[in-house]
């Protein structure tokens, strides 16, 4: 299901402009209810950057279960 995640994106990528974002979200994501308003304004304050989430346990929400990734660099193309 990933491939239809990175389709949608890279759809998503043609028109967007640079006041855009792009969320993913899954179907069985359980959020707070200011979870938006966080995530938003973590993304105005580092524009053109990939933010994502930890995910937590939900019985125990102070065990972190995966913390994600870190990237680096931009693009390909932009790589030494």
């Amino acid at each position: 299901m990933d491939w239809a995640i990175n389709l949608g994106i890279q759809h998503a990528l043609t028109s967007a402009s640079g006041d855009d974002a792009i969320l993913v979200i899954k179907h069985d994501l359980e959020i707070d209810y200011d979870y938006l308003k966080a995530l938003q304004k973590v993304w105005r304050a580092n524009p053109n950057t990939v933010i994502g989430s930890v995910v937590v346990d939900i019985s125990n929400p102070d065990v972190i279960a995966d913390g994600g990734s870190m990237l680096t660099g931009g693009p390909p193309s932009s790589r030494s």
